[in-house]
Protein backbone atom coordinates (compact mmCIF):
# COMPACT_ATOMS: atom_id res chain seq x y z
CA UNK A 1 0.00 0.00 0.00
CA UNK A 2 3.03 2.36 0.93
CA UNK A 3 4.97 1.51 -2.01
CA UNK A 4 1.82 2.14 -4.24
CA UNK A 5 1.12 5.80 -2.37
CA UNK A 6 4.96 6.55 -2.70
CA UNK A 7 4.65 6.45 -6.65
CA UNK A 8 1.05 7.35 -7.41
CA UNK A 9 1.06 10.38 -4.50
CA UNK A 10 4.82 11.02 -4.09
CA UNK A 11 4.45 9.66 -0.47
CA UNK A 12 7.43 9.94 2.09
CA UNK A 13 7.90 7.62 4.98
CA UNK A 14 9.47 9.46 7.75
CA UNK A 15 8.38 6.27 10.76
CA UNK A 16 7.35 3.11 10.58
CA UNK A 17 6.90 1.17 13.84
CA UNK A 18 5.11 -2.73 13.34
CA UNK A 19 5.84 -5.84 15.68
CA UNK A 20 8.65 -6.83 17.92
CA UNK A 21 9.68 -10.12 16.29
CA UNK A 22 12.15 -11.15 14.29
CA UNK A 23 10.43 -13.64 12.09
CA UNK A 24 6.28 -12.75 13.05
CA UNK A 25 3.94 -10.58 11.08
CA UNK A 26 3.20 -7.53 13.13
CA UNK A 27 -0.42 -7.59 14.42
CA UNK A 28 0.26 -3.83 14.92
CA UNK A 29 1.68 -0.80 12.59
CA UNK A 30 2.02 2.54 11.93
CA UNK A 31 3.51 4.45 9.46
CA UNK A 32 4.32 8.14 9.49
CA UNK A 33 4.59 9.75 5.88
CA UNK A 34 4.18 13.42 4.60
CA UNK A 35 2.71 14.58 1.13
CA UNK A 36 1.88 17.70 -0.47
CA UNK A 37 -0.99 19.48 0.51
CA UNK A 38 -3.12 18.80 -2.93
CA UNK A 39 -3.00 15.29 -2.97
CA UNK A 40 -4.65 14.84 0.33
CA UNK A 41 -7.92 14.36 -0.77
CA UNK A 42 -7.09 11.30 -3.49
CA UNK A 43 -4.37 10.15 -1.44
CA UNK A 44 -7.34 9.43 1.67
CA UNK A 45 -9.78 8.24 -0.92
CA UNK A 46 -7.59 5.62 -2.25
CA UNK A 47 -6.35 5.09 1.38
CA UNK A 48 -10.24 4.45 2.08
CA UNK A 49 -11.02 2.36 -1.10
CA UNK A 50 -7.91 -0.14 -0.46
CA UNK A 51 -9.29 -0.73 3.21
CA UNK A 52 -12.59 -2.02 1.58
CA UNK A 53 -10.90 -4.61 -0.91
CA UNK A 54 -8.31 -5.48 2.26
CA UNK A 55 -11.97 -5.57 4.59
CA UNK A 56 -13.57 -7.84 1.78
CA UNK A 57 -10.33 -10.40 1.95
CA UNK A 58 -10.11 -10.27 5.72
CA UNK A 59 -13.51 -11.48 6.68
CA UNK A 60 -12.38 -12.70 9.57
CA UNK A 61 -10.45 -9.97 11.00
CA UNK A 62 -13.40 -7.63 12.00
CA UNK A 63 -10.85 -5.31 14.00
CA UNK A 64 -8.55 -4.47 10.77
CA UNK A 65 -8.21 -0.82 10.01
CA UNK A 66 -6.44 1.68 8.33
CA UNK A 67 -6.63 5.23 8.80
CA UNK A 68 -5.52 8.78 8.08
CA UNK A 69 -4.67 11.04 10.84
CA UNK A 70 -2.86 14.25 10.74
CA UNK A 71 0.10 15.16 12.73
CA UNK A 72 2.98 17.61 13.70
CA UNK A 73 5.55 17.59 10.69
CA UNK A 74 9.16 15.84 11.35
CA UNK A 75 11.97 17.79 11.60
CA UNK A 76 14.01 16.47 9.14
CA UNK A 77 13.58 13.79 6.13
CA UNK A 78 15.89 12.95 3.34
CA UNK A 79 16.22 14.23 0.08
CA UNK A 80 13.82 12.77 -2.83
CA UNK A 81 17.07 12.24 -4.55
CA UNK A 82 18.95 10.42 -1.60
CA UNK A 83 15.93 8.22 -0.53
CA UNK A 84 15.43 7.01 -4.22
CA UNK A 85 16.91 3.23 -5.07
CA UNK A 86 19.85 4.23 -7.68
CA UNK A 87 19.45 3.10 -11.18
Amino acid sequence: MLWNASHKYDVRLFNFQGGNLKNAIPREAYAEIIFKSEVEKPFKSYIEEFSKIINKELLNEPDFKISVEQTSLPTGVMKTKTSKPAS
